[in-house]
């Protein structure tokens, strides 16, 4: 495989990974939080008198806000904050309470390993596959994130 190829797997598999423990974090920091009128000021005044407040939401949901919204929320100093993490809902959080210490993503690669490829049908896949006697390349994605909210108990997600 050449490096040009590699290089765009690696990207691939460290977006998928991103993206998806964002959104477990998205879902720790917000469980629990009340659900209802979604537009960014209802959102913003549930905070009450935040430090630094920041909005977050993905494009689609920012595009869909009536013209001039994000521009006066900018305007009242309120980070808006685009991610594909938090797919149509709009996530508003105090930054100055939140403490994220991200250890980045870590990708390992083998060739000789065993592993069960399991496709998710009834009954589950048993049989090992040798990936050195197929000529063929396991991929391992990591990201430790650990963080504290003023208030909260420390906490931590991995995915």
């Amino acid at each position: 495989m050449d490096q040009a190829t590699q290089a765009g797997i690696t990207a691939i598999v460290a977006a998928a990974v991103a993206k998806a423990s964002d959104g477990v974090l998205l879902d720790v920091l917000t469980s629990g939080a009340p659900v209802g009128d979604a537009t960014p000021g209802a959102v913003l005044a549930a905070l009450g008198a935040p430090a630094r407040p920041v909005l977050i939401s993905d494009y689609a949901t920012l595009l869909a806000l009536p013209a001039g919204t994000v521009q006066d929320l900018l305007a009242m100093s309120v980070e808006v904050l685009p991610s594909p993490a938090a797919t149509g809902r709009i996530v508003a959080l105090d930054a100055g309470a939140l403490a994220i210490a991200d250890g980045g993503i870590t990708l390992e690669s083998a060739r000789h390993a065993s592993l069960v490829l399991d496709d998710g049908e009834d009954p589950p896949a048993t049989a090992l596959t040798s990936l050195w006697q197929r000529n063929l390349r396991g991929l391992r994605a990591e990201r430790m994130l650990k963080f504290a909210v003023a208030g909260w108990r420390r906490m931590g997600v991995n995915r």
